[in-house]
């Protein structure tokens, strides 16, 4: 009875352990990058913003002393990204459109001046992940409406 009982326990537990990553998916990406100042030297202490075009909904986070950045866990989207800080223009970008688990690379160039004047880039966000070494492809709804079926 009690060999029962345990193998009972040992397979109610490994099914709870094993649903979780099963039950669950990623529908979300990063944003990541460097802020540098007009001489090329990365500026630490920085506010760095990603505000979803759709929602609103803000991602906040600072630069570290390496003047890098990593905003985690950002639903899918398309995001404007700003930063800020004292005796630098205020940076902002629109147009960063983020896929499932996909590292979108930005990096902050600030020019010196008043914080009241803000500089907007308008350019293509890089879409190579330089950060792991996985290969990764997003299909589209028209690729999936394209697929030849019998």
């Amino acid at each position: 009875m009690r060999a029962t009982a345990g193998r009972f326990i040992a397979a109610f537990a490994l099914s709870i352990l094993g649903a979780g990553p099963l039950s669950s998916q990623n529908i979300t990406g990063s944003i990541a990058g460097v802020v540098r100042d007009p001489s090329g030297s990365v500026v630490p202490s920085i506010t760095v913003v990603a505000t979803n075009e759709g929602t609103g909904a803000r991602f906040q986070t600072s630069t570290d002393t390496d003047g890098q950045y990593t905003i985690r866990a950002v639903p899918i989207g398309v995001y404007s990204l700003t930063a800020e800080a004292q005796g630098f223009k205020r940076f902002e970008t629109r147009g960063v459109r983020l896929q499932v688990n996909e590292i979108a690379r930005v990096d902050i160039n600030l020019a010196i001046g008043a914080t009241s004047e803000t500089v907007t880039v308008t350019s293509e966000v890089v879409t190579v992940d330089t950060t792991t070494a996985v290969l990764k492809a997003v299909v589209d709804q028209k690729r999936i409406e394209e697929l030849p079926l019998n």
